[in-house]
């Protein structure tokens, strides 16, 4: 049977192909009309969103109807300089003009019809493959008497379209390049590997006002990855594994920072006077980050942030300064230094876990490096801020913090720093121990020329507070049997040589054994006046503090020192006067043991002579 030969069967064909011809032929005459179709709508919103400032370019479009997929080659985002220009007179420029550079363009499930009868432009994905973005941000002046547009985004682009939406938008490997020219001196920042999604997208009647979208999106969320470069006349390099940003969560997360100096310790310590740095931090993450704030006026707002694992390791340099000494080092107080950050801060709390800091000095006189570790650190601060307002409602920043000294002794110390003061004021208090004191000879024999034989430190309690003239306060340290060996280093043979009377001294008149001296008695604790010298940076003037207590609560303070010394010379002088006289009691008798010997040699000489003469007479 011949289903053919069926006049239905040939209308029905015949219609099939009519309508088939008409698809083809409107879908051909669409696809040519696409183009400036496309263009005039997209350069339509774009003039009315955004005041002429901007207009898009693209060489070539392709469409498939079926897919409402549509493939732009060469398209841009070209900001109208002209423009830009004179909305700076009137006052109504963005601080900011954006540069968008793509090879291809991907848009699909687009919504083509919607877009040309109803004026909706919907859109499923819009996909862009290593665009290449330039951002400039100016500085302007805002006239007296400049004309507002209080109009949303929405009602800026009713005359063109009613409804944009997309549901994604991405742009992965962009090559980003960032522009600052607010300073006298411009400064560009280039990123690479950078990833950047946008979620639904929608501006319509509705959430032209909503202010819980970002850019009237659900969600923006960005990834930057294997950002590096150097910094600090390029004696420092930097670099970030991983910093991740998402709108809906505002939860900024940066992993793998680091910042690494360039050279050995001798080629670095050739080229400055600063100490030499290593900074590690596996993880730094801000919860309810503004974004906003930040991109505004360089802000970093956060109710709070944690620090994980990492460490810093600071080597100080055996070099000085010869201006040095002329130079107040108070900008190195922690109050004063976080005014000098190159961003502003606020964050109401700052928890630090699992960090570590290694303090290193090289002393040029025993030619040997000692150092100290403060390991585990634990802890929180509060207040961590340079906004005026957080300031006016609490000047206080505070620290309390907890370690392990040397990776041995357990320490703890609250810090509190006056953001206010002109002085900088601050105080510590805190505590430390038990610890083999025998630990610390890392430190000490290379730095101090000190060994320590014996000791067992059971405690150390401290309150001290300061400012950038002075610090005061109560140190009490609580230890049993100290007893120490004085060097002094032999730089022919690099040994470091026992200074065997001077430590018999030491240990003898100086340096009290126990704290308490006795189980019955009190412990001492002492006061301590601490002036400090201009040229100090704040850990130095810290530690030297502390060291005035450490050295009086063993007695060794100011007058038990000159009384020692007083001492230590009488003793001197006994020892010098027994030497000599043991020397001339030594050469007297070789003088006469010589004498003796050369009286022996003429009563010889002389018995001899007698003895030829009688034999001559003979």
């Amino acid at each position: 049977m011949d289903i053919f030969k069926h006049k239905w069967v040939k209308i029905a064909l015949g219609t099939l192909l009519i309508i088939i011809t008409i698809f083809l032929v409107a879908g051909f005459v669409l696809t040519l009309c696409f183009k400036p179709i496309l263009k005039d709508k997209i350069n339509n919103a774009l003039r009315r969103g955004s005041d002429g400032l901007y207009h898009a370019n693209f060489d070539d479009a392709s469409l498939n109807l079926l897919l409402g997929r549509v493939v732009l080659h060469h398209a841009s985002l070209i900001p109208d300089t002209a423009a830009f220009n004179w909305q700076k007179q009137l006052g109504t420029a963005p601080d900011k003009l954006y540069h968008v550079r793509v090879d291809r363009l991907v848009i699909n499930n687009a919504h083509l019809l919607k877009l040309y009868f109803k004026k909706q432009l919907d859109i499923g994905t819009i996909v862009l493959d290593a665009p290449e973005i330039r951002v400039a941000q100016y500085p302007f002046l805002t006239p007296k008497n400049k004309p507002k547009d209080n109009r949303t985004v929405y009602q800026r682009m009713a005359g063109s379209l009613k409804m944009l939406h997309i549901g994604q938008i991405v742009f992965s490997n962009v090559k980003l390049r960032y522009e600052n020219y607010t300073n006298k001196q411009p400064a560009v920042n280039a990123f690479k590997e950078l990833d950047f999604k946008a979620t639904d997208l929608l501006i319509d009647s509705a959430t032209q006002f909503d202010k819980s979208r970002f850019l009237f999106c659900r969600e923006v969320s960005v990834q930057l990855h294997n950002y590096r470069g150097r910094a600090a006349k390029a004696l420092y390099g930097y670099e970030v594994k991983r910093i991740t940003y998402s709108t809906r969560t505002k939860q900024l997360q940066i992993n793998g920072l680091s910042l690494l100096p360039l050279q050995t310790p001798a080629s670095f310590f050739q080229k400055t006077y600063s100490d030499r740095f290593v900074l590690r931090v596996k993880s730094l993450q801000f919860n309810n980050f503004d974004f906003e704030t930040f991109n505004k006026n360089q802000t970093i707002k956060a109710s709070s942030a944690s620090l994980s694992s990492g460490y810093i390791q600071v080597y100080s340099n055996p070099r000085t300064d010869p201006k040095s000494f002329k130079l107040d080092k108070s900008i190195t107080f922690p109050n004063k230094t976080v005014q000098q950050l190159p961003v502003k801060l606020k964050i109401d709390t700052l928890k630090l876990s699992g960090y570590e800091v290694y303090y290193k000095e090289y002393n040029p006189k025993t030619k040997r490096t000692g150092y100290i570790t403060f390991n585990r650190i634990n802890g929180r601060m509060y207040n961590v801020t340079t906004d005026s307002a957080a300031i006016a409602k609490n000047h206080l920043w505070k620290a309390n913090l907890r370690a392990s000294f040397m990776n041995r002794a357990p320490m703890a110390v609250n810090f509190i720093f006056n953001l206010k003061d002109s002085l900088y004021a601050y105080s510590y208090r805190g505590w430390a121990g038990p610890l083999n004191l025998q630990a610390v000879n890392v430190a000490t024999v290379p730095l101090s020329s000190i060994k320590i034989e014996s000791g067992r430190l059971k405690r150390m309690d401290f309150n001290i507070q300061g400012n950038r003239k002075q610090a005061q306060g109560k140190v009490t340290l609580l230890y049993n049997d100290l007893k120490v060996q004085l060097l002094k280093a032999d730089t022919a043979s690099l040994k470091m040589r026992k200074l065997a009377l001077v430590s018999l001294i030491a240990n003898t008149l100086i340096l009290k054994d126990n704290n308490p001296d006795k189980p019955d008695q009190q412990p001492r604790s002492v006061d301590v006046i601490y002036l400090r010298p201009k040229n100090y940076p704040f850990f130095q003037t810290l530690w030297r503090t502390l060291l005035v207590g450490i050295k009086k609560c063993a007695g060794l303070d100011t007058k038990t020192q000159r009384d020692a010394d007083l001492k230590l010379s009488e003793k001197e002088k006994k020892e010098f006067f027994k030497k000599k006289k043991k020397e001339a009691e030594k050469k007297e008798k070789a003088e006469k043991d010589r004498q003796k010997e050369l009286d022996k040699q003429k009563k010889k000489a002389r018995e001899k002579a007698e003895e030829q003469q009688k034999k001559a007479n003979q």
